[in-house]
């Protein structure tokens, strides 16, 4: 083996060994940072948030929205205290997280700080409510959505759930 064939095989490691970082870097998910992490590291490692939420009053924090994962079924919300310090991070797109959904009393934008951007609306006129759906993993393995639904002051008046349409039909419709 000459000298610039045993360069070009390190090439090659050194490019495997990048694109294997890479791909774990992307695995990462918030829930690993530490408590007391600084916004400024939050976004160093996860780059700019999907969306930021400012802080309303001393009862809730601050929160970042990264969206992360396929078909859009996982929301990881960062609450930061007042000094822009990791508060608690939770993936709320999960089947208990909408359990805490109160009809009657939440609003639209009480959804949105909870479980981000709806990955659709759709209008259903015959009910006079606006539905918000949100696609996730229940149970961590089934392909499911949840639909929240508004009337038209902005108030959660029901709340459903069930297959992903995207996943019926023994193809993926993986279309987002």
């Amino acid at each position: 083996m000459t000298g610039d064939d045993s360069s070009g095989g390190l090439r090659v490691v050194r490019s495997l060994v990048a694109v294997l970082a890479t791909l774990l870097a992307a695995c990462a998910t918030p829930d690993q940072l530490p408590r007391g992490t600084s916004e400024a590291d939050v976004i160093a490692r996860f780059g700019q948030p999907d969306r930021v939420y400012p802080a309303r009053g001393a009862s809730e924090p601050r929160r970042l929205e990264y969206a992360i994962g396929p078909h859009q079924q996982f929301a990881w919300m960062i609450d930061l205290d007042a000094d822009r310090r990791l508060l608690k991070v939770e993936q709320t797109r999960t089947f208990e997280a909408f359990g805490r959904v109160r009809v009657g009393v939440d609003t639209v934008d009480d959804v949105r700080r909870e479980f981000g951007a709806p990955w659709k609306v759709e209008g259903y006129s015959a009910l006079r409510l606006t539905g918000w759906l949100y696609p996730y993993k229940e149970a961590g393995v089934w392909n499911s959505m949840m639909a929240v639904m508004f009337d038209e002051s902005g108030v959660v008046r029901r709340t459903e759930n069930g297959p992903d349409p995207r996943f019926l039909g023994g193809r993926d419709n993986q279309r987002n």
